[in-house]
């Protein structure tokens, strides 16, 4: 469930920056891309099947180099039950170069975060690994690899009992390289003192980080 949700959230993000009149049809013409670069989103429960819930979006701070994206997650009573933090950063299509996206919001400004920003995730000591090629379903409309694939990968390998949990949990995500189709990536889980980190690499270079954290 916890890979649905984040889609959703990003989902409804997406969304949000396309009312906001700069969607990804609007930046392709302009030469530009959004990129997300790293989040953290806090879930105190999960809805179960087919019930409703709300996901509420708003501008945070435009930094040098990345802006905020915040989110709210309500369940149909109104109750909050989740929330989060993400960070994305806007680059040049062509030469791949960053654009400080104050440049292009002026003025944004919206309510403060909810929850503190992503944790940091250092070395990852791996427990279970594999190598997976990346394929069609994995990949976006731009051929890189879907960043909440990166989370259903980390489910795959976490044990059954953490995949099943109703426990409070917050997950951080990096994001440092982009991946491509047919690139065969190699993931690793590593045991925290309070949850799992997760790492997907090619050879020399690390792609992403994950960090699952129980919020007992």
């Amino acid at each position: 469930m916890v890979p649905s949700l984040c889609r959703s959230i990003i989902n409804s993000i997406s969304n949000f920056i396309r009312e906001e009149g700069f969607g990804v049809d609007v930046m392709r013409k302009k030469g530009l891309c959004w990129v997300l670069s790293r989040y953290v989103f806090e879930f105190d429960s999960r809805p179960s099947l087919y019930t409703p819930f709300k996901i509420s979006v708003w501008d945070g701070y435009a930094g040098n180099v990345s802006l905020t994206r915040c989110v709210r997650i309500k369940d149909n009573a109104g109750k909050e039950i989740g929330r989060g933090v993400s960070e994305w950063c806007v680059i040049d299509s062509k030469s791949r170069s960053l654009i400080r996206p104050a440049d292009i919001l002026i003025g944004k400004k919206g309510e403060e975060p909810p929850c503190r920003r992503p944790d940091r995730i250092g070395t990852v000591k791996i427990d279970t690994s594999e190598t997976r090629m990346m394929r069609f379903s994995d990949c976006d409309f731009n051929g890189h690899v879907n960043n909440i694939r990166y989370v259903e990968m980390l489910y795959d390998l976490l044990p059954e009992f953490q995949k099943t949990s109703a426990a409070p949990l917050r997950l951080s995500a990096h994001f440092l390289k982009e991946a491509h189709l047919g690139e065969s990536l190699n993931l690793g889980l590593g045991k925290a003192e309070d949850g799992y980190d997760f790492v997907v690499a090619r050879p020399g270079s690390t792609i992403c980080t994950l960090a699952l954290r129980s919020m007992l």
